[in-house]
């Protein structure tokens, strides 16, 4: 019963199953009569039948799932394309099919030829009308009724500056999706007090960088000084630098641990790496360079690290709050 990677076609069959008045015509058998056995562009009712009978099981409510292997066949037969167990493309997948509908019960039987006029400067009304009138002449179905429209487009030429117009049918009409400008990046922030840590929703940039998440950051929590720590599975994968871009996809979480106020004796900037803040350090002002390499960056991962297994549980997010841009929008233990 395993039709092999079929999402595509699941996909595109559920669109269709679920427009009201094109499965009405399928369950109440209106295709029958309609079938154009004769179409040399059809499939000689095949398709039509096929998903009519598919719809039918659909929504007689008799079956749990539905395993369409007639209709799967079909369309491997028609279109080999089709007959393999990969992924496909769903769009390509439903035109082929509305035009295998639309040619088996093409209520045309002999398709007259027709040469459009041109449009010389008439009403659109009156070119869009006349245009149509054209194409039903040809193309007569279900589909043309529920699917197709019309599409202007005109071209003007730059010296006579004459102007054509044209209306084309479509069955399939391309929209841009509008781009998100905008990631929510979630932030747990650990204070020095040993407080709960919080986990932060802040709305940023996609294309900014780890700067303005300082500024947000500080705004919401009051915090001044603090390092930014990639961390996956207990590791420390990364410092995120303010000059870098944010990635709104981190391999693990991303923490915030505050960070003590130096004095003016040992003066720290948000650019300093965490091998420059142990450097700056109070407790560490009598260490020398050549021991900060490796020993220190050792110690600093170390008790990072420490940290972060006593706020481990956070991994949970039923353990602990979620603030969105500060507000609090997940209870803990909600």
């Amino acid at each position: 019963s395993n039709l092999g990677n079929t999402c595509f076609m699941n996909s595109a069959l559920q669109c269709l199953s679920n427009l009201q008045p094109l499965t009405d015509y399928f369950t109440e058998k209106d295709y029958n009569c309609e079938i154009n056995k004769e179409n040399p562009l059809g499939m000689r009712g095949v398709m039509a039948k096929r998903y009519g009978e598919l719809v039918q099981d659909l929504w007689s409510g008799n079956h749990k799932s539905i395993i369409p292997l007639k209709f799967r066949f079909t369309i491997a037969r028609y279109a080999p394309q089709f007959n393999n167990f990969q992924q496909q493309d769903a769009q390509e997948l439903l035109s082929f099919v509305l035009d295998g509908i639309h040619e088996d019960l093409n209520r045309v039987k002999e398709k007259p030829y027709r040469e459009l006029p041109d449009s010389d400067d008439r009403p659109d009304d009156e070119v869009a009308n006349e245009a149509w009138t054209y194409h039903t002449e040809r193309n007569d179905s279900v589909i043309v009724d529920l699917f197709q429209g019309q599409l202007k487009s005109a071209v003007e030429c730059t010296e006579c500056s004459h102007k054509s117009v044209k209306f084309d049918p479509f069955t399939f009409l391309s929209l841009p999706l509008p781009m998100e400008k905008n990631v929510i990046l979630e932030v747990i922030v650990v204070r020095l007090d040993g407080s709960q840590p919080i986990r932060y929703g802040l709305k940023q940039e996609m294309e900014g960088k780890y700067a303005n998440l300082h500024v947000h950051l500080t705004d919401k929590t009051g915090i001044h000084r603090f390092m930014l720590v990639d961390v996956f599975g207990g590791t420390i994968r990364s410092f995120p630098q303010d000059n870098q871009k944010i990635k709104s996809i981190l391999s693990g979480w991303l923490y915030a641990f505050e960070i003590p106020v130096f004095t003016s004796s040992f003066p720290l900037s948000r650019s300093d790496s965490p091998i420059d803040i142990m450097r700056k350090s109070p407790n560490n002002d009598k260490i020398s360079d050549n021991c900060l390499d490796e020993e220190l960056k050792e110690s600093n991962v170390e008790e990072l690290t420490e940290v972060i297994e006593n706020v481990d549980n956070l991994k949970d997010p039923n353990t602990s709050d979620i603030k969105i841009d500060g507000e609090v929008v997940m209870p803990k233990g909600s």
